[in-house]
C-alpha cells in the first residue's frame, strides 16, 4: 500500500477534536437536563404527539426515561473515546511525518 501525503491526515485530526467538542458539550447537556433534550429531540423528529405514550404502555415499561438517559451516556462515551483516537492517534502521524 502506497504511503498517503501529509495533508490526508489533518482531516481525521481536526474531526476528532471536533466530535470530542460536540459530544462533551451533548453529555453536559444531558447531566444538566435530560429531560428537555429528549422532548426537543422528539419535537423535530416526530409529528404531532405520536412519541407519547401512557406510563403503563408495555414499550414505556420496557424503555423508561432512564434507559435513554444511559444510553445517551453510553454512546457519548464510545464516541469521546473515538475521538480522542482520532485526536491523539493522528496527531501522533502528522508529528512524525
Amino acid at each position: 500500500m502506497g504511503r498517503l501525503p501529509p495533508w490526508a491526515f489533518s482531516r481525521p485530526d481536526w474531526g476528532g477534536w471536533l466530535t470530542i467538542g460536540l459530544i462533551f458539550a451533548i453529555l453536559v447537556f444531558v447531566a444538566i437536563n435530560f429531560s428537555q433534550l429528549f422532548t426537543d429531540f422528539h419535537r423535530i423528529f416526530f409529528s404531532g404527539n405520536s412519541w407519547l405514550f401512557l406510563f403503563s404502555d408495555t414499550l414505556i415499561r420496557l424503555f423508561p426515561l432512564r434507559f435513554w438517559q444511559d444510553a445517551f451516556i453510553a454512546m457519548g462515551g464510545m464516541s469521546l473515546l473515538g475521538g480522542f483516537v482520532l485526536g491523539f492517534f493522528f496527531r501522533q502521524r502528522l508529528r512524525r511525518g
